[in-house]
């Protein structure tokens, strides 16, 4: 299973391969080869190519959540 670490460079490889093409052209060995991890360490953590982008919503998530908006009080 990969390591917190790894978790990390998988997304952001899937986000840099993104940049650049569409996501259904976006392959597990491509994001593995990209993130200079190994495809089985992949495999280990994720599943397909949206379980990597869901991780990623998620994190984007926990942190917007944990952070102050006590500026937005008196938004509806």
């Amino acid at each position: 299973m990969a390591d917190a670490a790894n978790r990390k460079k998988i997304i952001d490889a899937l986000l840099t391969l993104l940049a650049d093409q569409p996501i259904e052209r976006v392959g597990l060995g491509d994001i593995a080869n990209t993130a200079g991890v190994s495809l089985a360490d992949l495999r280990g953590e994720f599943s397909s190519v949206m379980s990597i982008l869901a991780a990623h919503m998620k994190e984007i998530d926990r942190q917007v959540l944990a952070s102050d908006t006590s500026d937005m009080t008196d938004e509806p």
